[in-house]
């Protein structure tokens, strides 16, 4: 498998993990839906759930208006329509109370990692740190196993075992838990990586 298509593999897999209703369709209610099931596991209060909340919903308009501000002031990595229509498309879809399909979401992410890909990666590793403050509910800055699954089970992904595993391989250091910047590398390697190896990819995109 080239690293384009294993690139396209994870994007599409974790659209699938997060479509908590399985048909291939995502709008804003969806991420709504989302926020609010954290809301009522973990009991959230502002302005940790709008927080949350906003990473959810408004997480491609963020992009967007970093990426045009970079390209008003003349910066290298913006965002226009030119360069990133689907970006501005999927944006807009969601903007209009529509869903975006899963070739939407897989074509903008290309293009927006293309265009700008520390843009993404900035804005991504604020969002999953989030994700981790709320699973770290005694605050010690560090997550287990459970903590790991409780949380990703809130995301959409159900499936226990696999969490385990990923956590195993995160866990290098064989103690039990995993730091805050453990956390948002691995994602962030899932995300952006080529490694078919690393902690999360070698569970979630086995062929």
């Amino acid at each position: 498998m080239t690293d384009k298509k294993f690139m396209d593999l994870k994007i599409r897999t974790w659209f699938k993990m997060n479509n908590i209703k399985g048909n291939g369709r995502m709008g804003k209610t969806d991420f709504e839906e989302i926020a609010d099931i954290f809301k009522r596991e973990y009991e959230l209060k502002d302005p940790q759930y709008s927080l949350l909340k906003k990473w959810l919903c408004e997480g491609w308009d963020i992009l967007v208006k970093e990426g045009q501000d970079l390209a008003n002031s003349g910066k290298k990595g913006g965002l226009t329509p030119d360069n990133a229509a689907s970006v501005f498309d999927v944006s807009e879809t969601l903007n209009k109370g529509e869903a975006i399909t899963e070739d939407q979401y897989a074509n903008a992410f290309e293009q927006l990692v293309e265009v700008n890909q520390g843009l993404f990666q900035n804005n991504f590793e604020m969002m999953v740190g989030s994700f981790f403050d709320i699973y770290d509910t005694d605050h010690d800055g560090k997550i287990t196993a459970d903590d790991m699954i409780r949380g990703l089970r809130c995301l959409g992904i159900q499936q226990d075992e696999a969490v385990k595993i990923m956590f195993a391989n995160m866990d290098t250091e064989k103690r039990g838990s995993i730091t805050k910047s453990v956390y948002v590398s691995e994602w962030v390697e899932y995300m952006l990586g080529t490694r078919k190896d690393a902690a999360i990819a070698s569970v979630l995109c086995r062929q």
